[in-house]
């Protein structure tokens, strides 16, 4: 964007209330702000470890990320679900979802559900699941 260029802007919140409206007037095109770890641009995606049940683990770069969770159901006629909570401080916590699976459906051989949960910097993600598994999961 050019520098000088104005821009009108509208914007609204869930409710789809007007939160703000007005312009945007780029005022100098080389200043804009740069992550301090850059978004990944090439290569295969980075991993996390492999999760155990209930233990948190935080965003592991100085950036927000998306982490991508692959549950995994057992396939043994029983409920299967995968909690997906996230906290700022790694003892306030809120859950996100709750995939899952019924028995009638998990008799049928193992099922995958893959969610996207979107991490702030700083923040953690404790996955907390039954009658299934999370391997490492990757982020970008």
């Amino acid at each position: 964007m050019a520098a000088g260029s104005t821009y009108p802007v509208s914007t609204a919140d869930n409710n789809q209330e007007q939160v703000f409206a007005g312009t945007l007037t780029f005022t100098d095109a080389s200043a804009q702000p740069v992550p301090t770890t850059p978004p990944i641009t090439a290569g295969t995606l980075p991993a996390t470890a492999a999760w155990v049940s209930a233990t948190a683990k935080v965003n592991p770069v100085a950036r927000p990320i998306t982490v991508a969770v692959e549950f995994v159901t057992a396939g043994t006629n029983t409920i299967a679900t995968c909690v997906i909570a996230i906290s700022p401080d790694n003892v306030t916590y809120t859950t996100l979802g709750t995939p899952g699976t019924s028995a009638a459906v998990n008799n049928l051989g193992a099922i995958t559900e893959l969610v996207n949960v979107p991490l702030p910097q700083g923040w953690y993600i404790k996955l907390t699941f039954a009658n299934g598994t999370v391997a490492a999961s990757f982020y970008y």
